[in-house]
């Protein structure tokens, strides 16, 4: 039989196939243990004997042919190998299957652990006979685990293996295509391709098209596929977005592999723990995002925004047709959460770094994590496989590539943020003079933390994890929305000379602006709100059902075959919500006919009534940029203060027209890209001139 080659190969040609595993595995119930042991014989070329007792499920095999013969494997493939049997999503036994050679036989280290029962194999020569009790309730984890192994351990596979998983990728399909899903009911666009389903179009980062058909064609509740037809659910109806993400929000969790991307890329912040100890940790932060807190530390951070300002002043002195307006907010956004979040300076301004290879990581890595989304299932199997040492050296049998390109921009992040937290610690322990000497002043959102925590029981971990996910949040967002305010005003001379007159006037007559004067411009605050309704940074957050539940609809959509309506959504156990920010924030039935349009002034009248009737659950200005519920995002005042101080004062010293032709990709945060460019880093060149 022909053999995978080279490990490139071997990904390029398992990848796929793993992920449409990962799906097909959750509809196969139960009583398929023999299916089981013949996949496993295709797989690794392994005779295998299987007993069945009542609720038990017993399976011997060979040592030396588990190990793959180990002449045909890598030699650092063949002392890593794992074996793990699993039901339900529990491990049974993390234990290691390493043969020792004596002779032609092989001794060998098998134990079994399910809850309190110790499960002893018999092992005769070379073969291990193992009794599982109560297995053969739920052994699609089985599969999934061996699988798996053999991808990331990189042990070479015989051809079967593709074999087997094409048979049972027919199989789910088979399932899938005949089973009829209470979702059928809903309209929707036809499927494109029977592997990806939608997933291509609904995740893709120029699917700007895609959405908006969707907004216009299909009703506020559609039926979409996902991966081998699975289930899926694109919905931005007000009353299903509140059961969504307040009533029943314990229903509608974020799935289980944005949790793991968080965690390995954060650690333990609040996008990735969840339950009671998320409530927990929320409750401790809430207080230092508050808006008496804004007030005190808005004095703090004008010097970024004079620091700003002198920086592209620079530029323009020194004959630059074209400034990268992201790079230069970047910087400032970086520093504003820096010195306002962190009491940290990242030298962003310093004359003799033109680049910032911390801003570059924060830059370019949500794009480089939407390039592994078709396997994001697998994350949360990840992150459980052994202990953390052992995952970094998997993570650094990759020297080049997307792999050790992620997890170098991760460790940029956990090395600042450690950085950080000693030295903060250091000068608390000091006493109000060292923080003083800080930058932030002692005003900062981490010294606010500390010292209200210093009581409770709050880890390292959890603390570096929240100093993560509030650089990489309040960064790559903020950033987001202010550079596409910039090209906006770019685009409409008028409002942006409306604009800049109602800021020279305020700062002309008090200066720096407070927080409660700023607030108070009608002007840009009309801005700022219409930029965020109509260009969320965000365009949709993605929900599972974790069991069988109904979704009322305050919009009643057609139904499938044209025939009567929908009021109520059946949705099944394990399907797949993408909660579209998008088109909740641009329906015509809550914003009026022109909702596709920018339109600053819609702020500055009385808003429709349809908007206060929708009853979006957002917590920010009736619309869902910020999200809603108790995941909602907690420094979205902090982002809102921010984008009005840097517009305050840039506008008042420069006039901003376009440059080069952009392009915003969609992607998990929208950034621009100059049309025609290629490369991961995004870009805004825009010319820009002084007022005077």
């Amino acid at each position: 039989m022909r053999r995978y080659g080279p490990k490139k190969e071997l990904q390029k040609s398992l990848y796929c196939l793993v992920y449409w595993l990962v799906h097909g595995l959750r509809i196969i119930g139960d009583k398929r243990g023999l299916e089981f042991f013949d996949f496993i014989e295709a797989v690794a070329g392994v005779e295998v004997s299987c007993v069945h007792g009542g609720l038990n499920c017993g399976f011997s095999f060979s040592v030396n042919d588990l190990l793959w013969k180990h002449s045909q494997m890598e030699e650092r493939s063949k002392k890593k190998l794992l074996i793990e049997v699993i039901f339900g999503g529990n491990i049974i036994n993390p234990g290691r299957l390493m043969g020792e050679s004596v002779g032609n036989k092989k001794k060998c280290f098998f134990p079994y652990f399910c809850s309190q029962i110790l499960l002893t194999p018999t092992i005769t020569g070379s073969e291990v006979a193992c009794l599982l009790p109560n297995v053969s309730r739920d052994l699609e984890s089985l599969y999934l685990r061996v699988i798996f192994k053999l991808v990331w351990l990189e042990v070479n596979v015989y051809g079967a293996a593709a074999a087997s998983l094409g048979a049972l990728t027919l199989w789910v399909l088979y399932k899938r295509l005949f089973a009829k899903s209470t979702l059928s009911v809903l309209p929707g666009p036809p499927s494109p391709s029977l592997f990806y389903g939608h997933i291509k179009e609904v995740f893709n980062p120029n699917g700007w098209e895609f959405h908006n058909d969707l907004l216009k064609n299909y009703g506020a509740a559609v039926k979409l596929d996902g991966i081998l037809k699975k289930n899926m659910l694109y919905v931005f109806d007000p009353l299903a977005l509140h059961h969504i993400l307040v009533k029943d929000q314990n229903v509608y969790d974020e799935p289980g592999w944005t949790y793991a991307f968080n965690h390995v890329t954060f650690g333990d912040g609040l996008l990735s723990i969840r339950g009671d100890d998320h409530r927990k940790q929320r409750k401790i932060l809430n207080p230092v995002f508050s808006i008496k807190h804004m007030r005190d530390v808005l004095p703090v951070l004008y010097p970024i925004a004079h620091q700003l300002r002198d920086g592209i002043k620079n530029d323009i002195h020194n004959g630059l047709e074209c400034i990268d307006v992201l790079e230069w907010t970047t910087r400032a956004a970086l520093e504003y959460i820096g010195q306002g979040g962190l009491g940290y300076s990242f030298s962003s301004f310093d004359v003799n770094k033109k680049g910032d290879a911390y801003g570059d990581a924060i830059k370019i890595l949500l794009p480089l994590m939407l390039k592994l989304f078709p396997l994001k299932d697998l994350l949360p199997y990840i992150v459980k496989i052994g202990s953390p040492e052992m995952r970094r050296k998997v993570l650094e049998m990759f020297p080049r590539g997307l792999v050790s390109e992620i997890r170098d921009a991760s460790d940029i992040l956990t090395e600042a943020s450690t950085q950080v937290l000693r030295q903060k610690r250091s000068a608390l322990e000091k006493g109000d003079e060292a923080m003083e000497n800080m930058a932030g002043k002692g005003k900062d959102i981490l010294s606010v933390l500390l010292k209200a925590t210093a009581k409770d029981d709050i880890s390292e971990e959890n603390l570096l994890g929240h100093m993560n996910t509030l650089i990489f949040a309040a960064t790559d967002t903020t950033t987001s929305a202010l550079s596409r305010i910039f090209h906006l005003l770019s685009e409409h001379q008028d409002v942006q000379s409306r604009l800049r007159e109602e800021v020279t006037a305020a700062r002309q007559a008090y200066g720096d602006l407070d927080y409660d004067t700023l607030q108070a411009l009608p002007f840009l605050d009309a801005v700022c709100r219409e930029t965020l309704r109509l260009f969320s940074p965000v365009s949709y957050i993605s929900r599972v059902a974790l069991e069988d539940s109904v979704l009322p609809l305050v919009w009643p959509v057609k139904s499938a075959d044209g025939k009567g309506e929908v009021k109520e959504v059946l949705v099944p156990k394990g399907t797949d919500v993408v909660v579209s920010i998008l088109s909740a924030n641009r329906s015509k039935k809550i914003w009026g006919e022109d909702a596709e349009v920018w339109k600053p002034s819609r702020w500055l009248e009385p808003l429709p009534e349809s908007i206060s009737k929708a009853h979006l659950p957002g917590v920010y200005s009736q619309m869902m940029t910020f999200n809603g519920g108790n995941r909602a995002c907690i420094g979205f005042k902090f982002s809102e203060m921010e984008m009005k101080m840097v517009l305050s004062v840039l506008l008042e010293s420069f006039i901003f027209e376009p440059g080069l032709p952009i392009t915003w990709d969609m992607g998990f945060v929208t950034v621009p890209r100059v049309v025609g460019e290629t490369g991961n880093l995004p870009r805004l060149p825009m010319k820009v001139r002084a007022v005077n």
